[in-house]
């Protein structure tokens, strides 16, 4: 059988097949004696694989394109192999019973082996479908984003995310012409980089800048690393002008802050609440669309999420997407809404929806500014890897002081629930989510509805 895993936005296909049974038939083996006496046997052998499990995901990535700019690329995000029972029998050699003994001692390892090698070939192999399948995504993503609902490229995470790092920030510029971040070149020690010597006050690098949670002088000295995700190592300056000056958008530059810059960073991507403008104030008008869609969040049932960013009937830009809104961030409050999450129950799409769309109207019949407040969502979902160690305090799990297990394979932990079934589940689970409970509790206190404040 099978049954769908659950997917990240960025999912074009994700399969979990089930209750797999094979039998190999056989098979060559063959045993090398490393020290002495240096002994060698071969013979046949018979594998029964019984109640096996396969999980596949193909999901977009953005990767540096042949001509500059950003590419959307798909890739095998995840590949996971599982046997719960190997049984390996050899025949044919008169020490089979030695070599089944030490085979019955070593299923673990040997099934593990197994599991790996099967990972390993099916990534290998995935390499022939996905190189059709990227040689045509380029010229079919418009329909196929918008049919999906996915990010813009600009938006989806890196294909390579080994230079991923919270000292490092994202400048994405949208707006044709000037940038608005002036780069001089720095060299120390022989090595030559661009870094920031400053924003234009009305260029489009400052309020990305500022969306981020940063200052113009937290921003000062930070070093270019890569334009539209290639790297800048080992490229001379004139072709990383080259690049970071084309005039294909989006644009974007990635940098590494310095110093004291670094730690705020680390602190403001934990604990950020951005409130953004989506109309200014201006004459009392009609409301346009926002262009947000929404959901109630998985783990954080209090709460909704902005599911996608709607675009316009001819794909134009909506108030939210310009705005900087983000998909997966918690909604938590509006002008004339202060707090958005819910005191008891679920917040429903239906319910938070509707009080965000009447406040929208009531700002645009007053001609006044409309923004909404988001933040990131605290929890954060792990690969237990046959579980790790909890405690548990007034009921509730813990990983840790201040990090909450929360959900397993999808089902949320209730308090006082058994230690024994929560920590049996656990070691077999494919998934969880651990919750920062400090990040949490802030969010609570500042946006939980105290009663009716309508």
């Amino acid at each position: 059988g099978s049954e769908e895993v659950e997917p990240d936005p960025t999912s074009l296909f994700a399969l979990k097949a089930t209750r797999i049974q094979a039998r190999f038939e056989d098979l060559q083996w063959a045993v090398t004696q490393k020290s002495f006496p240096y002994l060698e046997a071969e013979g046949r052998a018979d594998v029964i694989v019984e109640d096996a499990q396969v999980s596949l995901a193909l999901c977009v990535r953005r990767a540096p394109g042949i001509n500059g700019g950003l590419e959307p690329k798909v890739a095998l995000t995840r590949c996971d192999v599982k046997i719960a029972s190997l049984d390996l029998t050899m025949e044919e050699h008169g020490l089979s019973w030695v070599f089944n003994a030490l085979a019955a001692l070593l299923t673990d390892y040997v099934r593990d082996y197994v599991c790996e090698s099967l990972q390993d070939l099916l990534k290998d192999r995935s390499q022939y479908l996905l190189e059709p399948v990227n040689s045509l995504l380029a010229a079919s993503w418009a329909p196929l984003s918008r049919a999906l609902h996915l990010p813009d490229v600009a938006d989806l995470p890196p294909l390579d995310e080994d230079h991923e790092s919270e000292d490092t920030i994202d400048l994405v510029l949208r707006a044709p012409g000037a940038l608005g971040v002036e780069l001089q070149e720095r060299v120390k020690e022989g090595a030559s980089s661009l870094v920031i010597a400053g924003l234009e006050p009305q260029g489009q690098a400052k309020p990305a800048v500022a969306q981020l949670g940063l200052s113009i002088d937290d921003v000062k000295d930070a070093v270019l690393v890569a334009v539209d995700g290639a790297q800048c190592a080992g490229r001379d300056r004139d072709d990383i002008v080259r690049r970071v000056t084309h005039e294909r958008r989006p644009r974007t530059l990635r940098f590494r802050l310095r110093g004291q810059a670094a730690l705020r960073r680390r602190a403001v991507s934990r604990a950020r609440v951005d409130t953004l403008e989506l109309f200014p104030a201006g004459e009392p008008r009609e409301l346009e669309p926002l262009g947000l869609r929404l959901k109630t969040h998985p783990t954080i049932r209090r709460a909704c999420a902005i599911a996608a960013l709607v675009r316009g009937t001819n794909d134009e830009v909506l108030a939210a997407e310009k705005a900087g809104v983000v998909r997966g961030a918690l909604l938590c409050a509006c002008t004339g809404r202060p707090r958005l999450w819910t005191s008891e129950g679920d917040a429903t799409p239906q319910d938070i929806g509707s009080d965000v769309l009447e406040a929208a109207k009531e700002a645009a019949a007053k001609g006044e500014a409309f923004s909404v407040t988001l933040a990131p969502a605290p929890d954060r979902q792990l690969n237990p890897n046959g579980g790790f160690p909890l405690f548990v305090e007034d009921g509730l799990f813990y990983a840790r002081p201040g990090s909450q297990l929360v959900s397993i394979d999808g089902a949320i932990i209730l308090p006082r629930a058994p230690e024994n079934l929560v920590k049996d589940r656990l070691a077999v689970a494919e998934r969880c989510v651990v919750r920062d409970a400090y990040r949490y509790e802030y969010l609570q206190a500042l946006f939980e509805k105290k009663g009716d404040w309508l």
